[in-house]
This record gives C-alpha cells, structure tokens and sequence, in this order.
C-alpha cells in the first residue's frame, strides 16, 4: 500500500478483492498521515467486521474538533459507505483505531437497518400508505430494535470477546459514553417519527442505530460481573426481555444508570414508555385495537 498521493490527495487500493479510497481533505502532516494510513490498512486487514461490507471511502478532514468521526447515512441506503475521520498534528493515534471500530461498527449496523427496511419498503412508498399502516410499522420497529439490541450486540462480542481473559476498564467507560449518545440520538428520531407519524418516514428509520448499544450491555453485564462468573454462553441463552433486565439491575447494581430499560423508566430509551407514547398516538389516531 502506497503513501498519499500528495497533488489529487486520494489513493485507490484493493483488499480481498474490495476496493478501498482514502480522501485526504486534512492539512496534517505527512508522519500524521501516513500513520493514519498504516491504521486504516491495518484495521481492513484484521478485523472481522470489514469482511461484512463492502468497498469503504475514508475522508480524512481536520474541521472539526468535536467529533472523532462520523458515517454517511445517505450513502448507506446507496449500498455504499463512507466514513469520516477528523485528524489533527496532535490527535492521539490510538484513538483512530478505537474511532475507527467504532464507526465500522456504525456502517455495518446502518446498512443492516437499511437492508431490513428495503426489504419492508420495496414496492412501497410511505407515502401512499394509510395511517394504520404506519403506526403498526412503528410497532413492529420497537420490536425489532429491543431485539436488536441483544443480537446485535451478541454478535460483536462474540467476534472480539467471546475469549476474552482481560476485560478494559477504559474500554467500559467508552462504550457506555458511546451508547449514551447513540441512545439520545435514537430517543430524538423515534420522537421525530412518533410527532410526524403521518409522513414518509422511511429515511429516519435508517438512523436507528442499535450495534454499539448491545455491544456495551454485554460487554458490562460480563465486565461488571467478572467476580460472579457471569458467562457469555448464559447471556446469549435469554431472551431479549430477561437480557435487558439483566443489564438493567447489573448497571444499577454497581451504581452505574443504564442506558436501556424494560419497564422501570431508568434509562434513556424505555420499552414500556415508548410502547405506551406509541399507543396514545395510536389511540389518537382512533386505531384502539393492537
């Protein structure tokens, strides 16, 4: 794999037979870059994920300091993804590899969100559907999306952790820092839908995003339960209702909120609470029969 080309700022590259692009769009400094690069090589060929997707584009930016990265929505309903990493002269290198992971696991989450709803929507445009429809459409996502949460993130753990003898106390606090804005963002768009059950939501339900949060409920539930002997095999036996709860009293348990509740209201996102906003909707509607 070659060095950035330093006039177009792009390299084209394949791997097992994928292509890949690297954008430079940064100003940073040829050492920065061609580590960065070395990481991005590295990461395509070495982890499990990447083989789930197909060809990536990374865009290397340094405009903004808030955001280590980002992914594309648009372009994953394309069957497409692009990735975005913001890197600077100062940028801690081994915080590319993490936000790297992290957004790979994003893109592998939105595209099967967006595959699953294609599948739904093929021959339909919101649109056109009457308002019954839509509403039961919303609850069959609260469905999906809490059973979601413990396939998806039974999946993850099980290709990285399943052997694992040493459990990060750093890693804990960023995945649970992660869930929580990805909880927040996903309270805003089932809101969003909820408020405008009326319109095409299609592209909105895209955003739900549910990977990174089942990744952090099983990795806590192991981590926090280390003393217990808590078993990955045990976890992935449940149900998704006794898994929730067993993340919820572990979470509470150790004195940590949990991001993800059944029924007590505790955390961001609620079954119980959002199944009862999506029946007053519902009832407001006049549809009373479930």
């Amino acid at each position: 794999m070659g060095l950035f080309n330093l006039f177009d700022k792009k390299e084209r590259f394949s791997i097992r037979n994928k292509d890949y692009i690297i954008i430079n769009k940064s100003y940073c400094n040829k050492l920065i870059l061609d580590k960065v690069n070395d990481i991005i090589y590295e990461v395509l060929n070495s982890e499990n994920i990447v083989k789930k997707l197909p060809g990536i584009t990374f865009i290397l930016n340094n405009k903004n300091q808030k955001s280590h990265g980002s992914i594309k929505t648009y372009a994953i309903m394309k069957g497409k993804v692009i990735i975005r990493l913001n890197i600077f002269d100062d940028i801690d290198l081994k915080s590319i590899k993490f936000t790297l992971l992290h957004e790979l696991a994003h893109a592998w989450d939105y595209m099967n969100k967006s595959n699953i709803l294609k599948s739904h929507f093929k021959f339909f445009d919101l649109s056109f559907w009457t308002i019954d429809r839509k509403i039961m459409r919303f609850r069959e996502v609260i469905h999906i999306y809490f059973s979601g949460l413990k396939s998806e993130g039974l999946a993850i753990y099980y290709e990285g952790y399943k052997d694992c003898q040493v459990y990060d106390r750093d890693l804990f606090f960023d995945l649970y820092n992660m869930a929580y804005s990805d909880a927040k963002h996903n309270k805003k768009i089932f809101n969003e839908i909820l408020h405008n059950i009326k319109g095409n939501n299609k592209e909105l339900y895209t955003e739900i995003s549910y990977h990174t949060i089942g990744f952090h409920m099983f990795y806590s539930i192991i981590y926090l339960n280390l003393s217990h002997n808590m078993e990955f095999n045990a976890l992935a036996k449940m149900g998704y209702a006794e898994f929730i709860r067993k993340y919820e009293l572990t979470m509470w348990k150790f004195g940590y909120a949990p991001i993800i509740s059944l029924n007590s209201g505790r955390g961001i996102i609620d079954y119980k609470k959002l199944l009862n906003e999506w029946a007053a909707v519902a009832k407001n509607e006049g549809i009373e029969k479930f």
